[in-house]
C-alpha cells in the first residue's frame, strides 16, 4: 500500500480486486489509508492552494 493509497498492477481486475479486499478487510489499514486521503486532500486542494493554482493560470495566460 502506498502512503494515502493502493497500489496495484495497472489494467489488472484480478489485482485490484485483491488490493480493495485486502485494505477492506483490516479495518486498521482501511482506518490509516481514510486518514491520510483526508490529511492529502486537506493539503493539495485547500482555498490558498487552490487560489495560488489559479493565479499561475492567469499569470501563464497573460505571459503568452
Amino acid at each position: 500500500m502506498a502512503d494515502a493509497g493502493i497500489l496495484y498492477q495497472p489494467n489488472t481486475a484480478d489485482a485490484l480486486a485483491k488490493a480493495l479486499e485486502q485494505a477492506f478487510s483490516d479495518s486498521s489499514s482501511f482506518n490509516e489509508l481514510r486518514n491520510k486521503a483526508i490529511l492529502l486532500g486537506k493539503e493539495r486542494y485547500n482555498a490558498s492552494v487552490m487560489v495560488d493554482k489559479l493565479l499561475d493560470v492567469y499569470k501563464n495566460c497573460i505571459n503568452n
